[in-house]
């Protein structure tokens, strides 16, 4: 019998049926069990480094799984766009190379069970805050069919990526301060900026703008008016910080490391639009926003320039050159002095706070009240200096006075007519300077400028305890927002 043509017909049919096999699409499979998720909460990286989020799927898809990612900005030291790069790197565990998305659109290879998604940060110059968004990871539904779904796509919790800055001094005057060096000139360097978090949007615009163009020329011209009108005095650094309270106005001390004066002032004071007694007013969403504030809003109470002038009247009356003669504790006694002393040493015979002292609290002379100008001039002898100080140049008018009139008001007096005092330009705080004395921000009688939380008064010249209480006012507000 002869087989062959059986065999060459047997044979046709199956190279048929290879064929058609062969040519036939394989039919997607729809793994309704394949969970997907992230392994990233949130990551901190310096500015240059590469921004890596991995995804994982419990089971693989026949099928890429198209995908977006999206930056939101929705933290208050939110990123700029310029510091990162908008190009975005994947590779799936079975890819030998990284491709490049188109855009934010990316995708998970289809057979693979693990994917890394990167792009790059920018290493500038600028010295910036501690920057911050949510990568934000959800289905890219214009380019599949809403049938092919993976259980978490919508429950992938965005991690919070921040990027620290890695330019100027690490080391700040304080935690949420921006610090700069003042030359002989009175020519202002940034040179640290706090990479604690900003409270708001407000505070991050303010960072950036300083660190692009510097401090605002209104504010300099300011403090330059104020800090630069009496004696000589070296102050050798000043030191921006933020706190959106009137309880934190500002500081003053001698460092003995750097010869000279630190001072440092609560930025919130000058904006009164942004707060109002410790609660947000109004926070800017956009730099025009910022910009608008900046220009019209500063000082417009008069509360920032009233914080000016009274530090002011610290150093007018605690400096070397005129008021102390230097003792250092560890070597000396300070109770040997003969004048009035305190912590920066033995007060000059002729000096105003050793006169105020012989006359307002030496032997403890009885006064009419109110002795005080303010509540936290009862604090000490040094904070109720530095506010008849203030008093005496914000006030537009003083009465005389006499041993009948009230203590607050002779201090006044005392401290306008002091020879060493009358011969500064410091009348002209009054023409070129806003200065208020609004009675909001007043409480019992005086101004908020220093307190603890507990409404201990901080003294202005006690930075650690105020940088301190800075750290932890910080602190409370971040872990509760």
């Amino acid at each position: 019998m002869n087989y062959k043509p059986f065999l060459k017909i047997n044979y046709f049919l199956l190279c048929i049926l290879i064929t058609i096999t062969s040519c036939k699409k394989e039919e997607p499979f729809f793994n309704l069990t394949s969970v997907i998720s992230s392994e990233n909460k949130g990551q901190t990286v310096v500015e240059g480094d590469k921004i890596i989020i991995n995804l994982n799927l419990s089971e693989e898809l026949s099928e890429d799984l198209p995908l977006l990612l999206d930056i939101v900005d929705d933290v208050p030291n939110f990123i700029n766009p310029e510091d990162y790069d908008k190009t975005i790197q994947f590779k799936g565990n079975l890819d030998n190379e990284w491709r490049t998305a188109s855009g934010n659109t990316f995708y998970f290879p289809k057979r693979n069970t693990s994917l890394k998604i990167r792009f790059a940060t920018h290493d500038d110059v600028l010295m910036e805050t501690k920057e911050a968004f949510h990568a934000v990871i959800k289905l890219d539904t214009s380019k599949t069919d809403n049938d092919f779904m993976v259980m978490g796509i919508n429950e992938i919790e965005p991690p919070l990526i921040s990027v620290e800055d890695n330019d100027g001094d690490p080391d700040t005057i304080g935690e949420g301060t921006v610090d700069f060096i003042v030359d002989d000139d009175f020519n202002f360097s940034l040179v640290s900026v706090s990479q604690e978090r900003p409270y708001n949007r407000f505070e991050k615009y303010f960072i950036d703008y300083i660190s692009k163009d510097g401090l605002p020329q209104h504010i300099y011209e300011d403090l330059k008016r104020v800090l630069k009108s009496g004696v000589d005095i070296p102050i050798r650094r000043f030191a921006m910080l933020y706190y959106p309270s009137l309880q934190l106005g500002g500081f003053v001390y001698f460092d003995l490391d750097i010869e000279g004066w630190i001072v440092a002032l609560n930025i919130a004071y000058a904006f009164p639009d942004i707060f109002s007694l410790g609660s947000f007013v109004s926070d800017p969403q956009t730099s025009e926003e910022f910009d608008q504030l900046l220009q019209n809003d500063y000082n417009k109470e008069g509360i920032f320039g009233y914080v000016l002038v009274h530090e002011y009247g610290h150093l007018a009356t605690l400096n070397y050159e005129t008021q102390i003669d230097y003792v250092d504790y560890f070597e000396e006694n300070v109770t040997d002095c003969s004048t009035y002393s305190n912590f920066e040493g033995c007060t000059k015979p002729e000096s105003v706070i050793n006169g105020f002292y012989d006359k307002f609290y030496k032997d403890s002379p009885e006064l009419n009240s109110p002795s005080f100008v303010t509540e936290y001039a009862s604090s000490i002898l040094e904070e109720d200096l530095a506010e008849c100080f203030a008093f005496s140049i914000v006030q537009n008018e003083i009465p005389d006075s006499d041993e009948f009139s009230s203590g607050a008001l002779q201090k006044i007096n005392f401290v306008w007519k002091h020879e060493q005092l009358s011969s500064f330009n410091f009348r002209s705080f009054r023409e070129d300077i806003h200065l208020g004395l609004l009675a909001e921000y007043f409480q019992e009688g005086g101004p908020i400028l220093n307190y603890s939380k507990h409404g201990k008064p901080l003294l202005c010249t006690d930075h650690k305890k105020i940088i301190e209480s800075l750290a932890e006012r910080r602190k409370a507000y971040l872990e509760n927002n």
